[in-house]
C-alpha cells in the first residue's frame, strides 16, 4: 500500500491544478448566466424555504426550530449525495487526461472534493440567511462544525477513490448509486427527525453512516456538542474508508488507464 500513499500525497503536490480544474467544472456548467454559480445557492434556497413550510406542518413543529435544522441537513446531504453520485465518474470523466499523460490518480479524487466543497461554500450563504432571519444563537459548539466537515470531505475523498474504480471496472455501478442515493435521501434525517416517527427510525439512523456524518456538523451549528460516540463512529467510517481506499488503489491503479 506504499505506492498508494505515496500517489495521495503526491496529488496534494498538484493542489493548483486540480483546485483551478474543479472552478472551472463550476464556472462551466453557468457559463453566459446572469448570476453564475449563484444558481445553485438559489435553489438550495427554494428547496428550503418550500420543504420547510410544509414538513414543519407535517411534523406540527414550529418553522423556526424546523427550518434551521432543514437547512444544514439538507446542504450537507447535498455533499454528500453529489460526492456518491459523482464519485462513480471520477476517473470515466477524466479518461482522456488519465490516457495522454501520466498524473496521480488522487488529483482526480481531489478535484471532486474540490468541487464539492466550493459549492456547499455557496451553499453555506442560505445557512447564514437563516441564521439571520430566525436569529439562530451561536455558540462556541459551532466550531466544531469546522472539523466535521474537514472529516466529511475526508471521507468523501476516499469514497470518490472507491466508487471511481469500481465504476471504471464495472459500468453498472453508477446507475446503481444514483438510484441508492435517492432512496438514501429518505431514510437519512434530513426531512424528518427520530423523535418524530418512533423507534424505527432510531433503528434507521443508528445503522445509517451518513446520519453520523451529518450530525458532526449540524449539531454544532445548533447550539449543540454531537456525543464522543457520534465522533468516534465517523472516526471509524473514516478508517475503514481509508483502508479500503488504498487497498482498491495498490491492486488497480497501473491498470485504470486500460480499463478506461
Amino acid at each position: 500500500m506504499e505506492s498508494a500513499w505515496r500517489d495521495v500525497v503526491e496529488g496534494l503536490f498538484y493542489r493548483d491544478y486540480w483546485w483551478t480544474l474543479a472552478w472551472n467544472d463550476i464556472r462551466s456548467r453557468y457559463r453566459r448566466s446572469k448570476i453564475g454559480q449563484f444558481w445553485i445557492t438559489l435553489s438550495v434556497a427554494l428547496f428550503v424555504i418550500g420543504i420547510g413550510v410544509v414538513y414543519a406542518g407535517i411534523f406540527g413543529m414550529k418553522i423556526s426550530d424546523y427550518l434551521p435544522r432543514l437547512t444544514v441537513s439538507y446542504i450537507v446531504w447535498m455533499f454528500i449525495a453529489s460526492v456518491l453520485t459523482g464519485g462513480c465518474t471520477t476517473f470515466i470523466a477524466a479518461s482522456a487526461t488519465m490516457q495522454q499523460r501520466l498524473f496521480p490518480i488522487s488529483v482526480h479524487a481531489y478535484r471532486l472534493v474540490g468541487r464539492e466543497l466550493l459549492i456547499f461554500a455557496h451553499n453555506a450563504i442560505v445557512i447564514v440567511a437563516v441564521w439571520i432571519i430566525f436569529d439562530v444563537g451561536i455558540t462556541p459548539a459551532a466550531v466544531l462544525a469546522v472539523p466535521g466537515m474537514a472529516i466529511n470531505a475526508y471521507i468523501a475523498f476516499w469514497l470518490a477513490i472507491v466508487l471511481g474504480i469500481v465504476s471504471v471496472r464495472y459500468r453498472d455501478i453508477p446507475p446503481i448509486v444514483q438510484s441508492l442515493v435517492t432512496i438514501l435521501f429518505f431514510i437519512t434525517p434530513v426531512l424528518w427527525t427520530s423523535d418524530r416517527l418512533g423507534g424505527t427510525a432510531d433503528l434507521i439512523v443508528v445503522l445509517n453512516p451518513f446520519a453520523y456524518m451529518i450530525e458532526i456538523v449540524r449539531d454544532p451549528l445548533l447550539g449543540t456538542a454531537p456525543p464522543p460516540l457520534t465522533w468516534a463512529i465517523v472516526l471509524a467510517l473514516s478508517a475503514a474508508a481509508t483502508a479500503l481506499g488504498l487497498y482498491a488503489m495498490s491492486l488497480t491503479r497501473h491498470r485504470l488507464a486500460y480499463w478506461l
